[in-house]
């Protein structure tokens, strides 16, 4: 979806429930302006040359969003309510879009221990 720049949106609000997926209630995670690549020069080519290998694709053009979230979620709903150019706009285009979760470098610390402890307690049964 590169073909009309007008269509690209302009923002985004990240909504997380653990209601029902029809009636909430609906939490805001995030949300804000966006920045999509303009010009030609700048914007993916259409057709396969989009295609994501499993292993990422860092030639891509796009937009990173960062945020945190320290709540799970059992529902996650994603808005785009603007576009660049909405006068000239009969519609919207999405290319793709990828939610990732990282986790904050405590948390990692602590599965990385959680999982040292596991693996020393495991070698203690075997030599005993």
């Amino acid at each position: 979806a590169n073909d009309a720049e007008d269509r690209d949106p302009a923002s985004f609000i990240l909504l997380g429930s653990n209601g029902t997926l029809a009636d909430g209630p609906w939490d805001t995670i995030a949300s804000g302006n966006l920045a999509l690549p303009s010009g030609p020069e700048s914007r993916n080519l259409g057709g396969v040359g989009v295609l994501i290998p499993p292993t990422g694709n860092a030639a891509l053009k796009g937009q990173q969003v960062l945020f945190t979230n320290t709540l799970p979620y059992l529902h996650y709903q994603l808005i785009f309510p603007t576009l660049k150019n909405a006068a000239a706009a009969n519609s919207m285009q999405i290319g793709e879009v990828e939610i990732l979760v990282v986790p904050e470098p405590v948390t990692a610390s602590l599965a990385g221990l959680a999982v040292c402890g596991i693996v020393a307690s495991v070698r203690r049964r075997r030599s005993a």
